[in-house]
């Protein structure tokens, strides 16, 4: 019996430099063209509305609701050429179809599983990864919770594999939708490039940083970078800290006005103190979180954190709250986190446990004879590590299915 062919049809998230989904455009399919199981890898893209999120936060909304239904289009067209007629499909067509959504949260998404079943597609797989819904914490589509426990649980359904950045986020989807099949949901981490962070700058010791504290969650609201930044306050007013607020976003923005006009606010009142950073590209966002000795978040959900990674790898201490997804990516009851108080979805940081901390860090780089910072540096570093092989436990995850 001949051996099957394999192919990848990857539709692409709009690679926006704001984003991570400019470095999933490589990553993902860097993986499988690398691999010599796979034997071609097909790219399918849309069109958008706008480079920038205008409405909208992980994505602008209607850019990327008119980027997939063009992938979606094309998707149709290019397996109704492939296989000749949508309806009359060989027996002998012996190639694996590997059809993989990198977010499923998405409407419409279903209707690909109704062509592969109902056209009669032969070899033909559907995965996709599942970044957040309705059930996560004051996310964008949580108004449509009432929609979305019923759609989320049938975009979960029409998948083969559904893949995750964190069990905390897979114990959520099963509280959240009991339904769906828990077989289907993979962990395997976000895809991540310790290296491609990295770079050609290599890691400065913590004491030579310029800044004690790195705010670069992006600046909407569930992310409280306002906590974060007015967390700060006793430390910059007793300890004189210096804090980088950073964001790729040509204007220091987000749905709630007034957490741009805080940061503008803080910056101008406290210009030794308060250094605000706009309109950053990749490159010049890692320069500065390598020069910052904490990396700090008053968030109030994470399913997976870039950020937060993105300063491990970088040597930023992270000064996390003891919850969501950072205490499995620690793994240990980490020096530097925080606990919290939780009411109403707001963080009163009542004991001053966050600036305590920044200022712990920074005192501790003082005492030579404490800690090793090169083996705090290599700790951290592995647990970013270990995401440089989620692209790849997809890719072994989807070969035991075929």
């Amino acid at each position: 019996m001949d051996k099957k062919r394999r192919q990848l049809i990857y539709l692409p998230l709009e690679p926006l430099e704001e984003r991570y989904t400019k470095q999933w455009y490589d990553w993902i399919p860097q993986e499988f063209d690398n691999a010599s199981s796979w034997d071609t890898t097909h790219i399918i893209t849309g069109n958008r509305l706008t480079n920038t999120i205008q409405t909208g936060t992980f994505l602008d909304l209607y850019s990327s609701m008119y980027w997939f239904y063009e992938q979606l289009r094309k998707l149709t067209k290019y397996l109704y050429d492939d296989n000749k007629h949508l309806y009359t499909y060989s027996n002998n067509n012996s190639t694996q179809k590997i059809i993989f959504i990198p977010d499923i949260e998405m409407w419409g998404v279903e209707g690909i599983r109704y062509l592969i079943n109902l056209g009669k597609i032969p070899n033909a797989y559907l995965v996709g990864f599942l970044h957040a819904a309705s059930y996560t914490k004051e996310d964008f589509m949580e108004p449509m919770a009432y929609i979305g426990k019923h759609s989320e649980c049938a975009w979960i359904e029409a998948m083969d594999l559904v893949f995750l950045g964190s069990d905390y986020h897979k114990q959520k989807v099963l509280e959240a939708r009991p339904s769906v099949n828990p077989d289907k949901l993979v962990v395997t981490g976000n895809p991540f490039c310790t290296k491609d962070v990295i770079g050609p700058r290599g890691l400065k010791p913590t004491e030579t940083r310029k800044y004690d504290v790195v705010i670069s969650d992006r600046p909407d609201y569930e992310k409280r970078v306002h906590e974060t930044m007015l967390a700060l306050l006793p430390a910059v007013e007793k300890h004189n800290i210096k804090v980088a607020i950073t964001t790729s976003r040509e204007v220091y923005s987000s749905s709630t006005g007034f957490i741009g006009d805080l940061a503008k606010l803080l910056s101008n009142k406290f210009p030794n103190n308060y250094y605000l950073f706009e309109g950053l590209s990749k490159e010049e966002y890692y320069d500065i979180v390598s020069d910052s000795k904490t990396f700090v978040t008053c968030t109030i959900e994470e399913n997976f954190g870039y950020s937060f990674l993105e300063a491990c790898a970088l040597g930023a201490i992270p000064v996390v709250p003891r919850k969501f997804s950072f205490n499995e990516h620690l793994q240990t009851r980490h020096k530097w986190s925080y606990d919290t108080f939780d009411f109403s979805y707001c963080f009163y940081d009542t004991t001053g446990d966050i600036s305590d901390k920044v200022i712990g860090v920074r005192e501790s780089c003082k005492d030579v004879s404490g800690i090793s910072w090169r083996s705090l540096y290599s700790a951290l570093s592995k647990r970013a590590e270990i995401f440089d092989k989620s692209v790849k436990r997809m890719r072994t995850r989807i070969e035991d299915i075929l």
